[in-house]
């Protein structure tokens, strides 16, 4: 009985779909449905869009930091040991000239020249690494290095001519104080290179 009974509502719904209008929509949306949808399709737009942008967000902050720890370590760390090397060689060699000036024989002035291009070529020697390993990092901090650097070179020809001329004595001290001043400044610009990146 029970079968016969499902077997005939099973008929009579067959019989309503089939003299059903063929233009008559089975499914139903109310205005409320409708908005629902679309905001939990614009939910889940929205969501996949902040994901991509996180992720562009942390992958271009991976790059700048593996980029920064390449300059720190390729370039500014192993160079740290030369740097004051240099510094140091350069000041003994500045007042060993500048004893050897007080010395001089009337051709002094030839003497005078040639310690002032043998310090400009030593500086540059030195420096020319140096500023091609930064010029591939940072342009722009390869050129302020650049003018550092040449603020040395101006430094040592100053206290040569400035010797030999009696213009201004230095000790030293005074020396040491100026050249160690801008190796100073060379230093904290090569780690201005990991700030302002």
């Amino acid at each position: 009985m029970k079968y016969i009974s499902a077997f005939n509502d099973t008929i009579l719904i067959l019989q309503q779909v089939s003299h059903a209008d063929e233009g008559t929509c089975y499914f139903h949306l109310s205005f409320n449905e409708v908005i629902t949808i679309f905001l939990s399709v614009a939910g889940i737009g929205i969501a996949i869009y902040q994901f991509i942008r996180q992720m562009k967000k942390n992958r271009d902050e991976q790059i700048l930091a593996n980029r920064k720890n390449w300059y720190l370590t390729v370039i500014v760390v192993p160079q740290l040991e030369s740097i004051n090397q240099f510094y140091h060689s350069l000041i003994d060699k500045l007042i060993s000239d500048i004893q050897s000036l007080n010395n001089s024989n009337p051709n002094g002035l030839v003497e005078l020249s040639q310690m002032q291009a043998d310090g400009k070529d030593e500086i540059n020697a030195f420096f020319d690494h140096l500023q091609s390993l930064v010029k591939s990092y940072d342009i722009d901090l390869s050129q302020r290095l650049s003018e550092i650097v040449l603020d040395l070179e101006d430094c040592v020809t100053i206290i040569l001519s400035d010797c030999y001329f009696n213009i201004n004595s230095f000790s030293p001290t005074e020396i040491r104080r100026k050249l160690l001043l801008n190796k100073k400044n060379i230093i904290a610009l090569l780690y201005t290179g990991i700030v302002n990146r």
